[in-house]
């Protein structure tokens, strides 16, 4: 992990945290939690990172590509989201605005970055269209 998006991890996590904490206590949610949250973030990027350079970068097409010619194409939102934990690709950020239109979502993402790969790509602001 370079020193930059350390920062950025870090940064984004703790503004998250913040923000939790102050909205967190009339939902019930306590300082107990928000540490567990924060320890979790943590372990778990530093654990991606690990595993990200011992993991093959084509393992989610391969295992959709097996699962799909053993089952004809049917796969289940369930097992879909268990296969797509394997990939290597993700997006943190904190979101400013969302708008729904039918199955079309549109977005507004600030302070946040896109890892591609082993790539990071931090960003101040961006938009995305979602269609589920």
């Amino acid at each position: 992990m370079n020193v930059e998006m350390s920062r950025i991890y870090t940064d984004l996590i703790e503004e998250v945290l913040t923000k939790l904490e102050l909205e967190g206590e009339p939902e019930g949610i306590g300082r107990n939690l928000i540490f567990d949250i924060q320890n979790g973030w943590r372990r778990n990027i530093r654990d991606w990172y690990e595993n990200a350079s011992n993991e093959d970068k084509h393992t989610f097409e391969d295992k959709r590509m097996a699962y799909n010619s053993t089952t004809d194409g049917y796969i289940s939102s369930d097992e879909e989201y268990e296969m797509m934990e394997d990939t290597s690709n993700f997006l943190m950020c904190m979101y400013v605005k969302v708008s729904r239109t039918k199955c079309k979502y549109k977005c507004n993402f600030k302070q946040g970055f896109v890892n591609l790969g082993n790539v990071d790509f931090a960003f101040a602001n961006a938009q995305g269209e979602l269609e589920w």
